[in-house]
C-alpha cells in the first residue's frame, strides 16, 4: 500500500495544501487568528498551522483511505507501546535519574489519544529542528547504526528536505554483531520516501576504526573502570567514534555533523550520551573545526517518540530498526560521579587526539567479511563475564505485568 502511496506523495501521509485557499480551516475549530506559518520545503509538499488557542500545531487531514493507512500505523505503534513487553523493558526496567519521570511516562502509555496527538506534534517538531538546523547545509552528514533514533533523524529528513545531500557514516567498533543491517535500513527507508522523478542524493561509509577501539577502548578497559567507578566501555567508545567521524568529515570538505541523540537516552545515565559527555566531545571537535548538533536532542523526549514519529511519517513498526548489535552495551552505572565523569573524559581526550590526523579507512562493502572486524567480540565477552568487572553496573530488571 506504502509504495503506491509513494507514487502520488513524495513522502507518505504528506498532503499538499492549496495556500490561497482560505477555507482552509473549515474542518478543523482553529481560531481567526490561525496561521500558516510557513512551508519546511517546497518539495515535500508539507504546511502546517498554529492555532492560537490552544498553541499547537496540526496537520489537515489526508484523503479517507491514505488517513486510515496513517492512523491504522500509528494505531500499532500506540499498541507495541501499551504492550507490558515495551513498558518492562523501556520504561520500568531503566534506571531513571528523575524516578518521576516514569510516572509521566505511565500517564501517557494509558492514554492513547494523547499519544496519537502526540504522534503529530512529534512530526511537526521535527520538521522545526531540522529545519532550523539544515537552513545553511547543503550536505547532511549522520552518524548511522540502523537504529530507532539515527532511523528517526534519517527517515524525517528525507521526508522533508530530501533535496539535501546525506552522507551516512557508520563505524566499525570491532565490538558489533550483523554489519550490514545499517546498509539493510538506510535502503529500505529510502525506498519509502524517495520519488522515482526526485531521487535522493545519498552515501553511506563504513569507517574501520577497529584498531583504535582496540587501543584506546579494550587494552584500558580496566584502567578506564578504576578511574571512573563503574565499566567505561561506551564512554571510550563514543570518544574515540566522534573523533574518528569529525577526521573523515573534514576530509569530506565539510563541518557539520548532525547526531541523533535523544533526551531520553541521558536521563537514564548513559555515559556516552550524558549531556555531560556530549558537551565536552562537542567542544574537543570544534577546536578541530568540526561542529556537532543533535537536532532531535529535545524532540524526543521518552523512549515511544521514536516509534510514534516514525510511525507518524508512514514507517511502520517493523520496519523501524535493523541495526549493528554492539556487545558492549548494556552495562551502564547504577550511579555516575559527574565529577570522576569530567576527569575520565579528560584524560580519555588525551589519549584520543592522534585519532584526528590519522588516515581512517573507508571500507567497502565486500570488505565487511573481514574477520577484523568482530575481532574485539571475544574481549567484549570475556569483560562482561568477569563479576569484579561488571561491580557498579544497573541491572536491569524484567517485571510481570504493566
Amino acid at each position: 500500500m506504502l509504495t503506491s502511496l509513494n507514487k502520488i506523495y513524495y513522502s507518505p501521509f504528506i498532503k499538499p495544501i492549496d495556500i490561497n485557499n482560505k477555507n482552509h480551516s473549515k474542518n478543523r475549530q482553529f481560531s481567526t487568528q490561525t496561521q500558516i506559518c510557513k512551508t519546511i520545503n517546497p518539495q515535500s509538499n508539507l504546511i502546517y498551522f498554529t492555532g492560537r488557542k490552544p498553541q499547537l500545531p496540526f496537520l489537515e487531514r489526508l484523503p479517507g483511505e491514505i488517513q486510515k493507512v496513517r492512523d491504522d500505523m500509528i494505531d500499532d505503534a500506540i499498541k507495541f507501546i501499551r504492550s507490558p513487553e515495551f513498558y518492562n523493558e523501556k520504561i520500568a526496567g531503566k534506571n531513571w535519574r528523575n524516578p518521576y519521570i516514569v510516572n509521566e511516562m505511565t500517564v501517557l502509555i494509558n492514554n492513547p489519544e494523547i499519544l496519537r496527538r502526540r504522534a503529530d506534534m512529534l512530526t511537526l517538531k521535527s520538521c522545526f529542528a531540522l529545519q532550523s538546523n539544515y537552513a545553511n547545509k547543503e550536505t547532511i552528514i549522520i552518524p548511522w547504526s540502523g537504529g530507532r533514533d539515527s532511523s528517526s533523524i534519517l527517515a524525517n529528513s528525507f521526508a522533508f528536505f530530501n533535496d539535501k545531500k546525506f552522507k551516512l557514516l557508520t563505524v566499525i567498533n570491532g565490538m558489533s554483531e550483523n554489519i550490514l543491517n545499517p546498509i539493510i535500513q538506510y535502503k529500505r527507508l529510502l525506498s519509502k520516501f524517495e520519488h522515482p522523478s526526485n531521487p535522493i542524493n545519498v552515501e553511506h561509509y563504513y569507517l574501520d576504526c577497529v584498531d583504535d577501539m582496540r587501543d584506546f577502548v579494550i587494552k584500558t578497559a580496566r584502567q578506564d573502570r578504576k578511574r571512573l567507578s563503574c565499566p567505561a566501555l561506551c564512554s571510550s567508545c563514543k570518544m574515540v567514534m566522534e573523533k574518528a567521524l569529525g577526521n573523515v568529515t573534514k576530509k569530506f570538505n565539510s563541518h557539520d555533523i548532525v547526531l541523533g541523540y535523544s533526551m531520553y537516552q541521558g536521563m537514564q545515565d548513559w555515559i556516552e550520551q550524558t549531556p555531560e559527555q556530549i558537551s565536552y566531545v562537542s567542544e574537543e571537535l570544534w577546536k578541530h573545526g568540526i561542529r556537532t548538533s543533535s537536532p532531535l536532542y529535545n524532540v524526543l523526549k521518552f523512549p515511544f517518540d521514536p516509534i510514534l514519529s516514525l510511525s507518524s511519517i508512514g514507517v511502520p513498526i517493523n520496519e523501524q530498526k535493523i541495526e549493528m548489535k554492539c556487545k558492549a552495551g548494556g552495562l551502564n552505572p547504577k550511579n555516575l560521579d559527574k565529577m570522576k565523569l569530567f576527569d575520565f573524559l579528560i584524560h580519555k581526550n588525551e589519549q584520543t587526539n592522534n585519532i584526528f590526523d590519522k588516515d581512517i579507512k573507508i571500507v567497502t562493502k565486500d570488505e565487511i567479511a573481514n574477520p577484523k572486524y568482530i575481532s574485539l567480540l571475544d574481549e567484549i565477552q570475556k569483560l562482561r563475564q568477569d563479576k569484579e568487572y561488571r561491580l557498579g553496573v544497573f541491572e536491569e530488571k524484567k517485571y510481570n505485568g504493566q
